[in-house]
């Protein structure tokens, strides 16, 4: 029956459809406008739109899996609220222009594509694939933590902000909530996708990998398997489809050659072991080993480099001497230029001389001599008040 009839139509009375952003198996993504917003509620936001018949009529038991899925991404992303994770802002059902009914989910709109439209483009350089993995690995332990796995980690999956500075995760229509979930199934991009969410295959190891997992459920670890994936992507600008349903064991040759291509080979190469238990079981262990891997080798210096340094060090000019008394301090800047004279009162209070020609010195005199009363205490200055009188 095709797609949905939502070009240049408003959904539910409130989302303005501006433009389609692509199609999945099942759903379709645009971009609208909410004419309800006020702030700090944004303007923008992406309407997800489940359309059962975008590959013909599906049978009831497809229906109602598809269904489950759908709201399944809204109960998995309702528990997990993270900054680096894409935020839900509504849901409902509408009905499109051709009169097909429909559900829809709301999300937050993030301008600047996913990370596999960026690599593409090229090699991310490692600094700022450091600066994408602390966020994801953020998000992911969050979302560990809340119980839930998310199943399907790859570029297209990650979000970036208009500046591309900021990366969240999104699509967590396959992701396992812990207390729903006792069967695993095949999820996940093949060429991304850990063994365990392919129980069915035999070959070899991963058969072995498949059946361990149906007895122990699914683990954070899947999710590190799909994350160094995608670390192979950022880095290299190549899909990982040679390594699919295998470790990364390689580097294409354009990035052999890096400091850090064998460190942070041997980190992807463990994040990807066939064998869960063989691999970091957090992100948060993956992104530290990866941390560790992009330092720089450390770099002795040579004799002729060290006595160059201390050549320079030698020659530099001393800065002038301290002078910290206050009366060389009054000395210095009456020799430097002229300086008002200062007329200071008993309460602390600063005024030049020249302001204040009714002030005698016979009645300043006198003033000084005055008795203190006695509920008022002496007040004293303080050298470097007395100094900053003098500035």
């Amino acid at each position: 029956m095709g797609e949905l009839k939502l070009h240049h139509c408003r959904v539910d009375g409130r989302y303005d459809i501006t433009e389609c952003l692509g199609h999945g198996s099942y759903a379709e993504i645009y971009v609208a406008n909410d004419i309800a917003a006020e702030p700090p509620a944004p303007p923008q936001v992406v309407i997800k739109a489940l359309d059962l018949y975008l590959q013909g009529t599906p049978d009831e038991e497809l229906e109602r899996t598809l269904v489950e899925n759908f709201q399944n991404e809204a109960v998995a992303l309702d528990r997990v609220r993270h900054p680096q994770i894409i935020n839900r802002l509504g849901h409902g059902t509408a009905i499109d222009l051709a009169g097909k009914v429909f559900h829809y989910l709301v999300f937050e709109y993030m301008p600047g594509g996913d990370l596999a439209a960026l690599c593409r483009q090229r090699a991310l350089p490692l600094e700022r694939t450091i600066h994408y993995l602390q966020q994801i690995c953020a998000g992911l332990d969050h979302a560990h933590s809340r119980g839930v796995i998310h199943r399907d980690i790859k570029p297209h999956n990650l979000l970036l902000s208009r500046d591309l500075q900021i990366v969240k995760i999104a699509d967590f229509g396959v992701a396992k909530l812990e207390a729903s979930d006792e069967v695993i199934t095949r999820v996940g991009t093949d060429v991304y996708a850990a063994p365990e969410h392919h129980p069915m295959l035999h070959t070899g190891p991963l058969e072995m990998a498949g059946l361990a997992s149906r007895k122990k459920g699914l683990t954070p670890a899947a999710d590190v398997y799909s994350l160094a994936k995608t670390t192979y992507t950022m880095l290299t600008g190549e899909s990982p489809r040679r390594f699919a349903q295998k470790p990364i064991t390689g580097l294409p040759p354009a990035s052999e050659h890096h400091f850090w291509s064998a460190p942070v080979l041997k980190v992807l190469r463990k994040a990807t072991d066939p064998q869960v238990e063989g691999r970091y079981q957090s992100a948060q262990q993956f992104l530290t080993e990866m941390r560790e891997a992009a330092l720089a080798p450390t770099r002795l210096l040579d004799e002729t480099t060290t006595a160059q340094a201390l050549a320079t060090n030698a020659q530099a000019t001393a800065p002038p001497a301290p002078v910290f008394s206050p009366s060389e301090v009054a000395n210095q800047h009456a020799a430097a230029e002229p300086h008002p004279r200062i007329v200071v009162s008993l309460d602390g209070s600063r005024r030049e001389a020249s302001e204040s020609p009714q002030l005698r010195p016979s009645a300043h005199h006198q003033q000084l001599q005055a008795p203190v009363p006695r509920r008022r205490r002496p007040r004293f200055l303080s050298q470097s008040r007395v100094a900053e009188l003098f500035l």
